[in-house]
């Protein structure tokens, strides 16, 4: 997988397999509502018993004095009718790649999402044969983005992943200014969508510029390039519009479809790569 240029037009977007690094972003959120009742986190973490530090700047990522590694905390949003559980375990294969291959532990917390769906839950409702990206509205939106923030403040994670309708929450979270201070190593995003109810926000970001180089929200884009349930061009279109804003973008292509690759070897190495030119840019 080799870097691509600047991507600028959507068939330049999908044309790259790894990434392209552009100019400093940076948010300012409103004030959150009331938060509401959620459910319990589940937490993949080396030793159960840690206690969490207290912020979550580039000083909380450490090595762990008895096995050596690099320890990053992560918020795991699951997509729509999946749960924390089987979320944190898919992504356990990432933990165990990420240990084996640069030492980092790769400590997973994720919890279910507050609107029951199928077999599972989702982060907001929609009527029948709707999808994200053509929705005018997220019904329960405002109770998933106040249970999301309130775990970011609990949890301090280092990276915020999403999956699909997760990814969704996360973009559409970064178009309304509600995140803050930013993960200190970023999100990563799988499988995402436009956030259809907040494409005039979207449209509206711009770069903060008294960002240092070290604030730049960086946001990893993970694309399956048969995904179909949502097509690569709304990767595209969403990682256009971030760039446009002045975000630092990097993006992974891989041939298969819409679900998390976690046993795509290109793409573990990929996340290795990033993960680590993360940690260094941070602490060196």
């Amino acid at each position: 997988m080799q870097p691509s240029a600047k991507f600028g037009r959507t068939l330049q977007f999908l044309a790259c397999l790894a990434c392209s690094r552009i100019a400093a972003f940076s948010l300012h959120p409103t004030a959150a509502a009331q938060l509401l009742r959620f459910t319990t986190a589940v937490s993949l973490a080396a030793d159960p018993n840690e206690q969490m530090p207290a912020s979550n700047d580039s000083s909380s990522i450490r090595s762990s004095p008895v096995t050596n590694t690099t320890i990053i905390r992560v918020l795991a949003l699951h997509g729509s009718e999946g749960n924390g559980a089987s979320f944190a375990q898919t992504l356990k294969v990432w933990r165990e790649s990420l240990l084996q291959e640069v030492a980092i532990d790769f400590q997973v917390s994720s919890f279910d999402a507050p609107v029951p769906k199928g077999h599972g839950y989702a982060w907001w409702a929609m009527p029948p044969h709707v999808r994200s990206f053509n929705a005018t509205s997220y019904e329960h939106f405002d109770t998933s983005c106040a249970a999301v923030l309130q775990h970011i403040n609990n949890i301090r994670p280092h990276v915020i992943l999403g999956h699909s309708q997760g990814a969704i929450l996360i973009t559409a979270l970064l178009a309304l200014n509600q995140i803050r201070p930013h993960p200190p190593l970023g999100y990563i995003l799988n499988g995402v969508a436009w956030p259809n109810p907040y494409t005039d926000e979207m449209e509206a970001l711009r770069v903060d510029r008294g960002s240092s180089a070290t604030t730049i929200p960086k946001v990893l884009l993970i694309v399956g390039e048969r995904d179909k349930m949502n097509a690569p061009d709304q990767t595209a279109r969403v990682g256009n519009t971030l760039q446009q804003a002045g975000m630092n973008i990097t993006i992974i292509s891989h041939p298969a479809g819409h679900a998390v690759p976690v046993q795509d070897s290109t793409v573990n190495k990929a996340l290795a790569e990033w993960l680590t030119s993360s940690v260094d840019r941070l602490i060196n």
